[in-house]
């Protein structure tokens, strides 16, 4: 009987998979809404916050199933990955931030 080789992946390499796929799924749902409701700004985003969501919960569904797969991080790649959290964590807010004050721009030019 042979043994199966299986790679080992880094932690978040699933969850990474997830959030690609979502992302990608909400943009076109994105664009889907907005092509087909005939208002300009009333969708926008709806599809992409949904695919996020979604891949959100589908990589970490991956992650738990893959779990075996996981290889151990040295001291460096764990620093590598809480700097890499917090950019990313600065640019959601960025991200929210800018969604925010676009929305109320166009609530008050109505």
């Amino acid at each position: 009987m042979k043994k199966k080789n299986h790679k080992k992946y880094p932690a978040g390499y699933w969850l990474g998979i997830g959030l690609a796929a979502g992302i990608a799924v909400g943009l076109v749902a994105d664009f889907a809404l907005w092509f087909f409701v005939e208002s300009e700004w009333l969708w926008f985003g709806a599809g992409s916050t949904a695919g996020l969501v979604l891949g959100t919960v589908a990589g970490m569904i991956l992650e738990s199933r893959k779990q075996h797969l996981r290889q151990d991080q040295t001291r460096a790649e764990k620093e590598n990955h809480k700097q890499i959290l917090r950019l990313t964590g600065m640019g959601v807010i960025m991200l929210i931030m800018v969604s925010v004050f676009l929305l109320l721009k166009n609530l008050v030019d109505r």
